[in-house]
Order: C-alpha cells, then structure tokens, then sequence
C-alpha cells in the first residue's frame, strides 16, 4: 500500500474522530477534548494532514496566488478535475457543508457543539480524500514532471 493512502487513512481517521467530538466534545467519555489546550491541539495536528494537501494542490497548478483573480487555465484545470474524478466535488462540498453545518449548530445551541473542532476534521477528512481518491487522477492529469521523462 502506499504511503500516500496510509496518509490518507490516518488522516480520515483522525477527521472523523473529530467530526464525532465535534458534536460530542462535552460528554464524560470525551474528556480529553474538555482540557483547555484541546482546541489548539487538534488544529496543529490537523495543519500536519493539511499541509500536504495545498502543497500537492499547489503544484499542480490548482489554485491561484492569493489576491489574484483566477487564471483561465486554473479554471480549465479544476474543471478538468471535476469532471474526471466526481469525487473532487463531493469533497470539496461535503467539507465546506460539514463546517458550515457545525457553525450553524453552535449558533442554535451554544458550545454543545464546537466547531472549531469542525474545522480542523474538515480540513483533515479534506486532505484524506484529496490523497485517498482525488489526488491520483489529479497527478495523472496534471503532473508533467512524470510526463516529460
């Protein structure tokens, strides 16, 4: 198996750990996530699974420099991606929703749930579908380091 999918499941595993305590942070069973560091904590390691994700996302050319409007070729790209590899969509969506999901609820019911928690497994389950299902079709279709040699 490679290293990139055993990333990928620990990655996930982490996200949806944290997606549960996301909604569960303050029952007995979860107590490691009550203690005041907790917060902290969970979204560095999450940074750890992340980074990967926007360097790999980066060089394939799939986002644009901060500040700058989109190029052409970067849309071209994504919607390349999109339409190669569905699930690039339902991972995209399904994190932003996740968080957005979390926010909403923390609105409606107080600190039951957090969603700072919320954040740091969709940034996690983010990088562990990118490297489980979206990155290999990705690389196929952008990478022309393994092209030109």
């Amino acid at each position: 198996m490679p290293i990139s999918k055993i990333f990928a499941a620990v990655a996930l595993l982490y996200g949806a750990t944290l997606a549960i305590a996301t909604f569960t942070w303050k029952q007995p069973m979860f107590q490691l996530f009550q203690s005041e560091h907790a917060t902290g904590i969970t979204f560095l390691v999450a940074g750890v699974f992340f980074l990967p994700f926007v360097i790999t996302f980066t060089a394939l050319g799939l986002n644009t420099a901060e500040g700058e409007a989109s190029s052409s070729e970067t849309k071209k790209r994504l919607a390349m991606l999109s339409k190669e590899c569905r699930m690039w969509s339902v991972t995209w969506h399904g994190v932003i929703g996740f968080i957005m999901l979390s926010w909403l609820g923390f609105m409606i019911v107080g600190d039951a749930v957090n969603p700072f928690f919320a954040f740091s497994a969709g940034i996690s389950v983010a990088s562990g579908l990118w490297f489980m299902f979206v990155y290999p079709t990705a690389k196929r279709l952008f990478d022309t380091s393994s092209k030109s040699a």
